[in-house]
């Protein structure tokens, strides 16, 4: 019996050796498990439910089931993406769209614009130099959108100072000090949100972006909306990320000039990737038809790659 088993075990170990040899086994890694909050399974053919774990190593042909109130961020070939829905995902279609021209193209336009973003205190701004905090800083009689005593207010204008000169962790780790000295509100969520985007932390930009709906009389409304949709439409919830656009959209569109048309593409995408195809296209031709001249280039460049067809 022992002898029998010993054989059976040797076949299917030599049939594993010879089918998945290393060429193959990297072919068919697809993503890992960069983070993952909540209970997460991972099905194949060959395996019926396995539970995921950080640094877990992703088939292609599997399918990921997510609970309600689970995270789950993968590393695909592409980048990182936050999934934040509950239930199932093929992996070989998550790794399709990521790849697709439409979505990498999209997703660089988008964050471009998101890196492009200036902020300017309504409190006061200390000077940065060499990465070390100014001692002068100029006093305002506005009243400032975030909680906290006198030294978290400063580091909260440092921390604008050094997200304006492109130092994003610096700012970030300004911002958490500020956050442990009282510093509070959803403006300053936001912030704090943002800059986790902008440092890759997108569980962290999650978090703190979703815990209020994007405010449309704050100053940093438009961008809290788009850095929201992009996870969402990144993490395939499509539905949330229309919800999140479709107001900013409706503002810009009738205004007379300076549309910021990445809110627009991004919403065209998302329609079209939740099959409203019709509504997708009307929204292309609202963008070709508008008074800034850039409407008509962007309405192309959203046709050229396949949009709404």
């Amino acid at each position: 019996m022992l002898q029998k088993i010993g054989s059976v075990l040797f076949a299917t170990l030599f049939a594993w050796f010879f089918i998945a040899t290393p060429e193959v086994l990297s072919a068919q890694q697809t993503a890992h498990v960069a983070y993952l909050e909540g209970q997460i399974h991972l099905q194949t053919p060959l395996v019926e439910r396995a539970l995921l774990q950080i640094g877990d190593e992703l088939p292609s042909n599997g399918v990921l089931i997510l609970r309600d109130n689970a995270l789950l961020e993968l590393d695909l070939p592409a980048g990182r993406i936050l999934l934040t829905q509950a239930g199932s995902y093929e992996l070989e279609k998550i790794v399709g769209r990521s790849t697709a021209p439409s979505t990498r193209e999209l997703g660089a336009m988008v964050r471009t614009r998101i890196r492009s973003m200036s902020f300017d205190s309504p409190s006061r701004r200390g000077s940065v130099a060499a990465g070390v905090r100014g001692t002068e800083a100029e006093s305002s009689d506005a009243a400032l959108p975030w909680a906290g005593g006198e030294l978290a207010d400063e580091l909260v204008a440092e921390a604008l100072a050094y997200l304006d000169a492109g130092l994003y962790l610096t700012a970030r780790q300004t911002l958490e000090d500020a956050d442990a000295l009282g510093a509070e509100g959803p403006e300053f969520s936001f912030l704090l949100g943002y800059l986790s985007y902008l440092t890759e932390d997108l569980p962290g930009a999650y978090r703190l972006l979703s815990r209020v709906s994007p405010d449309p009389e704050s100053t940093y409304y438009e961008t809290h909306a788009l850095v929201l949709a992009q996870l969402h439409y990144d993490g395939l919830a499509f539905s949330e990320a229309i919800a999140l656009l479709q107001p900013v959209v409706e503002t810009q569109l009738h205004a007379a000039d300076d549309i910021e048309f990445e809110p627009a593409a991004l919403l065209v995408l998302s329609l079209d990737a939740a099959g409203r195809s019709d509504e997708a296209r009307s929204y292309i031709n609202r963008i070709e038809r508008s008074q800034d001249p850039r409407g008509a280039e962007y309405a192309e460049q959203l046709r050229s790659l396949g949009v709404a067809r």
